[in-house]
C-alpha cells in the first residue's frame, strides 16, 4: 500500500483540520469507521448466505448428473430408467424451491443473487465495482449476465440450459445425455461463482480489517493529541498506525475513502 492510499481515507476525514478541533474530528472519523464496519458485516452476511445457498444448489446439480449419467446409457432397463427419472424430478423440485426462495431476497429492486444485486450490495458499503480497481476486477469473475441470477438459465424453460425447468426428463438415452450436457456446463458455471464467493470472502474480510484498523487509529491518536498537533502530522500518524495494524489487508487500501465517503453520505449517519 503507499502512504496515500490509506491517507485519502484520513484526509477526507481531516480536511479543514485547522478550523476545527482535531480531537472532536478525530472521535468522529472513529464513530464513522465504526458505520463502515456495520455496513461491511453486513455485506459479509450476504456474501455467505449466497455461498452456503450456492453449495447447496452445487449439490444437488452433483447428485443430478450422477443420475442422468447412468440413464443415458443404452442398455438400462425401463424400470431404473423411471426410477432414476422420479428421483431426478425430485431433486429437480428441490432445486426450485430453494432458487425461488432465495429470489426473494433483494437488494433494492434487484434479487441478491444477480450481478446486479451485488453490485448494490458492495456499493452500499463503498466497495463499488465502478470505482475500486480490486473490486471491479473480483467481479469479473462472475459467470451471469447483470441481470441473470446464479440459476436463472437452469430453471427458466425457454434458456438452452433449463436443466431443472421442469420440461426435461431422463426417460430416454437421448433426453438423458440432453440434461447430463445441461447439468455439466451449469457444474461449469456454479464451479466459477463458487470460486467469485471465496475471493468476495477473502476481500470482505481484508475491507473489515482495513476499517477496523482505521477506526482504532482515529481513536488512539485523538487521545494523544498535544496541543500543537497539526493536521499534516496527524494523518502522517494515522497513516503509520493503519499501515501497522492491517498488514494483511493493504492491498485493499484504494477503498479506504470509498468507504468512508459511503458511510459519511448513508442517509441513517446524520443522527449518529
Amino acid at each position: 500500500m503507499s502512504q496515500g492510499g490509506s491517507r485519502g481515507g484520513a484526509s477526507s476525514i481531516l480536511s479543514g483540520g485547522d478550523q476545527v478541533n482535531l480531537s472532536d474530528t478525530l472521535r468522529f472519523g472513529a464513530r464513522n469507521f465504526g458505520r463502515v464496519v456495520q455496513q461491511i458485516n453486513g455485506v459479509a452476511e450476504s456474501v455467505n448466505l449466497i455461498g452456503s445457498t450456492l453449495e447447496g444448489l452445487s449439490g444437488l446439480v452433483s447428485e443430478a448428473q450422477e443420475l442422468a449419467e447412468e440413464a443415458s446409457r443404452p442398455s438400462l432397463s425401463s424400470s431404473r430408467r423411471r426410477s432414476l427419472d422420479r428421483l431426478f424430478q425430485e431433486v429437480a423440485s428441490q432445486f426450485r424451491a430453494i432458487s425461488d426462495a432465495s429470489s426473494e431476497n433483494k437488494i433494492g429492486d434487484n434479487e441478491l443473487f444477480s450481478e446486479a444485486g451485488l453490485t448494490e450490495l458492495f456499493q452500499f458499503s463503498g466497495l463499488d465495482p465502478e470505482e475500486s480497481r480490486g473490486i471491479g476486477e473480483l467481479f469479473e469473475q462472475l459467470a451471469l449476465d447483470f441481470d441473470e441470477t446464479f440459476w436463472s438459465d437452469a430453471v427458466d424453460s425457454s434458456d438452452p440450459i433449463a436443466a431443472f425447468g421442469g420440461s426435461l426428463d431422463l426417460r430416454s438415452s437421448r433426453s438423458s445425455k440432453t440434461v447430463l450436457e445441461q447439468l455439466n456446463e451449469l457444474s461449469d458455471r456454479f464451479e466459477q461463482n463458487l470460486s467469485f464467493v471465496e475471493q468476495a470472502r477473502e476481500v470482505v474480510t481484508d475491507n473489515l480489517e482495513l476499517a477496523r484498523a482505521a477506526g482504532f487509529a482515529f481513536l488512539e491518536v485523538s487521545e494523544q493529541l498535544t496541543d500543537g498537533s497539526e493536521a499534516d502530522q496527524v494523518a502522517q500518524d494515522l497513516v503509520k498506525r493503519i499501515r501497522s495494524s492491517a498488514r494483511q489487508a493493504l492491498s485493499q487500501a484504494e477503498n479506504l475513502e470509498l468507504m468512508t465517503i459511503a458511510a459519511l453520505t448513508d442517509d441513517d449517519s446524520s443522527g449518529s
